[in-house]
């Protein structure tokens, strides 16, 4: 964030097909630019959702590009993110697939921790063209912008198709991952650290017509209840095999059984299944997959020891004698958590 105020000395309309909440572009003395976010009656509140995302941003370790108050010609203080001249972004028409995976795949660090504020915000627009691409030195860094479209502290998860949404399962799907899920859960923790006071202050230090009836306190409180409904739950987990012939040791890892702190039992298979066929020709890949819902309701009522006991011998499959473990805050979190022990079997 520049220290030094900000004037701009001439102001310009985005070039076509720029972001629908990108009203202005500013340009300081310095031939600087500025993306602008004004206060419009269509989102009043929309330079101080900026403002709070990324001042998070600088407290969780998301990289951003700088950013300012700036006094716009007619004296009016607007939000304004530097423009990075430098930086590349996504464009089909000139980015072919190959080099966009490139660099998703060399900036994976960064990607992955962006969409840890994404979702705790929650903030539903992160489509492929919300990430910047710069290169520092040998590194290529992917910079988190524009949050015009963010829900302060209300409920997670990311509305259904949303942006955010379809692009984090598009970034899940390939094998490896493009995005890291330990460094997501990282950011994570350290944005649940943040307080409500901390949050209540960043609001508070925003100019005052960004802030026009915005209860400041209400939302630092509703940052502190986000933190606390995340509080970590603990998860064991074992690894479940199939085994083709009982008495042999060539076996497939085909999923996980999930022993939660309530006593309940949830179960998750990897997405494919081709090894187990190629091992196992014989099986039912509907059949296993049913098992998704019935293996849980088999071991309803039955403590950890008598769940691992009863799976070390269920017909052909074996759940494994050293069980996992590991921490989720809520759904979509536990989701993260199962989907990077399935890509580990």
């Amino acid at each position: 964030m520049s220290l030094l105020p900000v004037v701009l000395v001439d102001e310009q309309p985005p070039e076509p097909g720029a972001s629908k909440d990108l009203l202005w572009i500013g340009l300081d003395e310095q031939d600087r630019r500025y993306a602008l976010k004004t206060v419009e009656p269509g989102h009043k509140y929309l330079p101080l959702t900026e403002w709070l995302c990324y001042q998070l941003c600088g407290l969780a370790g998301i990289i951003t590009p700088d950013f300012a108050v700036v006094t716009r010609l007619d004296g009016t203080e607007a939000f304004g993110s530097r423009w990075e001249e430098t930086a590349r972004q996504f464009s089909p028409g000139k980015v072919s697939d190959a080099e966009f995976i490139g660099w998703l795949a060399r900036a994976r660090a960064d990607v992955s921790a962006m969409f840890a504020l994404d979702a705790f915000m929650p903030n539903d627009d992160r489509h492929l063209g919300n990430i910047l691409f710069t290169q520092s030195g040998a590194r290529l860094r992917a910079l988190a912008f524009d949050w015009s479209r963010t829900r302060i502290f209300e409920p997670w998860p990311w509305a259904a198709g949303c942006n955010s949404a379809m692009v984090w399962q598009w970034l899940m799907g390939p094998n490896p991952p493009l995005v890291n899920l330990k460094e997501t859960q990282d950011r994570m923790d350290r944005i649940q650290a943040i307080t409500g006071q901390q949050v209540e202050a960043i609001l508070e230090a925003a100019p005052e017509l960004w802030r026009d009836n915005f209860d400041c306190a209400a939302a630092g409180r509703a940052g502190r209840q986000a933190t606390h409904t995340m509080t970590p739950n603990i998860a064991h987990y074992g690894v479940l095999s199939h085994y083709p012939q009982p008495n042999r040791t060539e076996h497939a890892n085909i999923g996980i059984v999930v022993f939660l702190a309530d006593g309940s039992v949830r179960v998750h298979f990897g997405q494919d299944l081709k090894k187990l066929r190629a091992m196992d020709p014989q099986v039912d890949l509907d059949a296993v997959r049913s098992w998704e819902t019935g293996l849980p309701k088999m071991l309803a009522g039955q403590n950890l020891e008598q769940a691992t006991t009863f799976l070390q011998h269920f017909g052909q499959w074996k759940l494994s004698g050293n069980l996992g473990k590991f921490s989720y805050t809520d759904e979509d979190n536990y989701l993260l958590r199962v989907a990077n022990a399935l890509h580990s079997l």
